[in-house]
């Protein structure tokens, strides 16, 4: 999406100004009786506090494509303008009779554009991919990161009450009451696949300890974003892991799904 870091940081404190911030997008015109070429569309976002929720606008050719969103979070507003004819004309071969939604099985557009379907998906989504590029990496120590995953329980009023109390003070050093408790060890179930992480992207193994292994196992998979979960960001034009460049390398296992960012084994 953008040039180079410097480019981008330059966007972001725009941005963080609460200043508007315009974009012009590339994107491949390619009927299938026709001569591919890049067209090109306008697009803005700008803060405002003053809002509720996050506010899309689609506008092709002077017609406000209504139902359409691509924002789902912050207080921005963001504006898509088509004005390409050729553009303008592909998108409109995809809108339903009310002129308020882009679908690829509209009569006119089906099977009249190379790679039609993933345009409308880029297009819709370029409002919520550009609001995430310009979202800043949290920096310093995030102490609730893996909050999900561990906790420490907290001593409720009842179980403090049914400790036993010191008697006469003998809790110094030396008595016999101030030894610490022993702390028993936890117990748990292996995990049973290992992933690790590698140059060409990741390595999913079996784990040699784990006592049971499930009969089929399902991923999902997704780019690191700077917020949110990157599995729900995940769009179709980012990659589809039965398609080139993906490549898979596996051993011992029959594949049940392969298609955009699931794997079923």
């Amino acid at each position: 999406m953008f040039a180079d870091e410097e480019a981008l940081s330059l966007f972001r404190d725009k941005f963080e100004r609460n200043e508007r911030v315009a974009f012009r997008v590339p994107l491949k015109y390619h009927p299938i009786k026709g001569v591919p070429k890049i067209c090109w569309y306008n697009a803005f976002l700008e803060k405002d506090s003053s809002l509720t929720r996050p506010e899309n606008l689609f506008v092709r050719d002077g017609i406000t494509i209504s139902g359409i969103s691509s924002l789902d979070k912050g207080l921005v507003r963001g504006v898509v303008i088509i004005h390409d004819i050729d553009l303008a004309r592909m998108l409109g071969d995809s809108e339903n009779p009310a002129h308020t939604e882009w679908q690829p099985d509209s009569r006119n557009f089906k099977g009249k554009y190379i790679d039609g379907k993933e345009t409308l998906v880029f297009v819709k989504a370029t409002l919520k991919k550009i609001y995430d590029q310009l979202q800043r990496p949290i920096e310093g120590i995030q102490k609730d990161l893996l909050i999900d995953f561990f906790s420490i329980p907290i001593e409720t009023q009842k179980q403090e009450e049914k400790k036993p109390k010191d008697l006469a003070g003998k809790n110094d050093k030396g008595d016999e009451d101030s030894e610490e408790p022993e702390i028993p060890g936890l117990k748990g179930k292996k995990r049973p696949f290992i992933v690790e992480k590698i140059v060409s992207g990741l390595k999913i193994i079996k784990n040699p300890v784990a006592e049971e292994l499930p009969e089929t196992i399902k991923l999902k998979l997704g780019y690191d974003v700077p917020r949110g979960n990157p599995v729900k960001s995940y769009q179709e034009l980012d990659f589809d892991v039965a398609k080139a460049p993906i490549g898979i390398e596996s051993s011992g296992v029959y594949f049940i799904k392969k298609e955009k960012n699931e794997l079923g084994v």
